[in-house]
């Protein structure tokens, strides 16, 4: 193998290759970080041998004796084809003498639970494991990954045609913190045909041909189009790249302080309404970046537009922007799924609500022996004859409305009248039957004018179970 990487960067061509990637490393400070050690994203495709293989190669031409481990990740989305490249990986590694380290993530199930992408949720799963890898390690630094001048130019055209700012035209950042890209200089073309004259062996993920996923589409379908126009387009994105980012960065170097605070957590609403257009879309998606959402311009254009106003939510790629008593903050959807998809039936007695300090019981309280301390409850007695079929429980959902006092109410509005946040009004129960919304705790039995026998039925918190929530919901 070492004679393999030799005849990659030797003759004119190789060599050629091999200085156009220190260029960029030089241009970018890569060497000092890598000097720290590296940490190589290996999936055994092209890009990432090719990679691998210059960071051999540069270790052996510097006689650095620099720590490099190749970590693959198997998203679990090819079946045995994912596991033919990690056994791939894994030999062509220890062959070079360079530790590796595999993880697996179930990312279509991890999509599917977070109502985002493949493409999104598995580069997310990437980046943190080659985190959590290096975290508390003192012989590696570094995190490198193989994108190209080609990826580049992909990035830049998805980017533009979904309606993104400045920050997405620029594409892919040389470097970011630890995160390193040496091969942004030299195209995915000019990778594949080198690694084919030295004899290198690579494998190929056949999902790369399928134009369904929108990043393949602009490969095999737009960037040959624009090859047409000009055939060093791919070199044309990278220079268009470096000069937004340098106006980006002057602009910027205005917003100074203010910037800065888009690391926070949360943010106040007033500080946002006060930013020059410009300085807003900046610090929105830091702020969104920070905080693991992504942005488009249609999202930042609603959220400035809805800032005037507070206690609202708004959705955004997997995400909410949640704005509530003049604090604004991003909420992952998915950690409230299991609270939207909750349904449970209830019976007689004391029936616990999963994951919260709460229960419903069924029946007078007095003739239920229990040890908790309730602090809140909040009563109500059934008629037999409204209820239709069996009793279960639920959580708010989009739209949810009944008809209690003689008239509609929707639960939305009544919690906004009560001042109730959206974020917590998910976990407020909405106790149904086969027809409907029966009742909901504070507010009124669902109208019915069928006699038959009472039933109490009580909503309580236990010790330290969100008092303050649930006080609002007793306010008449």
């Amino acid at each position: 193998m070492d004679k393999k990487i030799k005849t990659l960067f030797s003759g004119k061509s190789g060599e050629r290759l091999y200085a156009r990637i220190l260029d960029t490393m030089d241009e970018h400070g890569m060497a000092e970080l890598i000097e720290r050690g590296v940490l190589v994203g290996f999936s055994g495709g092209a890009d990432s041998v090719f990679l691998l293989c210059f960071i051999a190669e540069y270790m052996r031409r510097e006689a650095n004796r620099i720590k490099v481990m190749a970590v693959h990740i198997n998203h679990m989305i090819r079946g045995a084809e994912a596991d033919r490249d990690e056994a791939f990986a894994r030999t062509f590694a220890e062959s070079l003498g360079v530790e590796f380290v595999s993880r697996s993530f179930d990312i279509p199930s991890l999509s599917r639970a977070c109502g985002r992408g493949l493409e999104e949720v598995a580069r997310e799963a990437r980046y943190r494991a080659f985190a959590d890898i290096i975290s508390g390690r003192d012989d590696i630094f570094a995190i490198a990954t193989a994108h190209n001048l080609t990826d580049n130019a992909e990035t830049v055209v998805f980017n533009i045609a979904r309606g993104s700012g400045a920050k997405g035209a620029i594409g892919i950042a040389p470097i970011k913190g630890n995160v390193i890209r040496p091969l942004l200089g030299i195209s995915k073309d000019e990778i594949r045909k080198s690694l084919s004259d030295a004899k290198i062996e690579f494998m190929v993920d056949s999902t790369n041909d399928s134009t369904e996923y929108s990043r393949n589409y602009i490969r095999h379908e737009i960037l040959p189009r624009l090859a047409r126009i000009n055939p060093r387009f791919e070199d044309a994105f990278g220079a268009f790249s470096a000069a937004l980012r340098d106006d980006i960065d002057y602009i910027e170097s205005y917003g100074g302080e203010i910037l800065e605070k888009s690391r926070s957590k949360e943010v106040e609403r007033e500080l946002l309404l006060g930013l020059h257009p410009a300085i807003f879309a900046r610090f929105i998606v830091d702020f969104a970046a920070h905080n693991g959402a992504g942005l488009e311009r249609c999202h930042i254009r609603a959220i400035r537009e809805l800032l005037p106003g507070d206690n609202f939510s708004y959705s955004v790629l997997g995400m909410d922007f949640v704005c509530e008593r003049g604090r604004c903050y991003f909420r992952r959807k998915c950690a409230s799924a299991e609270s939207h998809d909750l349904s449970m039936p209830l019976g007689p007695g004391i029936n616990e609500l999963s994951g919260y300090s709460a229960v419903i019981i069924l029946g007078d309280m007095a003739d239920i022996p229990t040890s908790n301390v309730y602090k809140i409850s909040i009563q109500a007695d059934l008629s037999s004859a409204i209820i239709n079929g069996s009793l279960y429980v639920r959580f708010r959902r989009e739209g949810d409305a009944y008809c209690y006092g003689g008239m509609t109410h929707k639960l939305k509005k009544v919690f906004n009248d009560r001042g109730i946040p959206p974020s917590r009004r998910d976990k407020i129960p909405v106790i149904c039957d086969d027809s409907g919304i029966v009742w909901v705790p504070g507010l009124g039995v669902r109208d019915d004018s069928g006699v038959g026998e009472k039933m109490t039925i009580s909503f309580c918190t236990t010790e330290g179970g969100g008092e303050e929530l649930y006080a609002a919901l007793k306010e008449k």
